[in-house]
């Protein structure tokens, strides 16, 4: 009766864990094991058991995410760069050596900026952002 036990120990470890936790990711783990708790009764081969518990506990986290997404309703929040797309920007020094790269400035902040199709950019003019590699605006003139 020890495994049973045991199993059941870990069923209430992990969901007190999920306490702690908004993800409902440790909870379906501790649906695992007491799943396997109660295989447990009727079945006394370890192997059988951690290969339940390890599949149960997968299958019910897999099936669980679309639902815990829904649930917990996170918006996901664009960083800082990617919040950028699309708005205005002044071109403020231009790159002598690669006249496609410069800097600009939007939304009060300086950005390393570059064209997307390679064209110059001019001197205080007036682009608009694209899109971003890493923290490098590509700008559309």
């Amino acid at each position: 009766m020890y495994p049973v036990v045991w199993w059941i120990t870990t069923a209430i470890l992990f969901c007190v864990l999920e306490l702690f936790t908004a993800s409902f990711f440790f909870l379906w783990i501790g649906a695992g094991a007491a799943v396997t708790a109660i295989l447990a009764i009727f079945v006394d081969k370890p192997l059988v058991q951690f290969s339940t518990f390890a599949i149960s506990s997968i299958l019910l986290v897999a099936l669980s995410r679309p639902w815990a997404r829904r649930l917990s309703g996170a918006a996901q929040r664009t960083a800082n760069v990617d919040a950028l797309i699309g708005q205005s920007a002044t071109v403020t020094k231009v790159d002598e050596t690669h006249p496609f790269q410069g800097y600009v400035k939007v939304g009060g902040e300086l950005w390393k900026a570059e064209s997307g199709d390679q064209s110059g950019l001019k001197m205080h003019g007036s682009v608009t952002v694209v899109s971003a590699k890493g923290n490098v605006l590509v700008v559309k003139v």
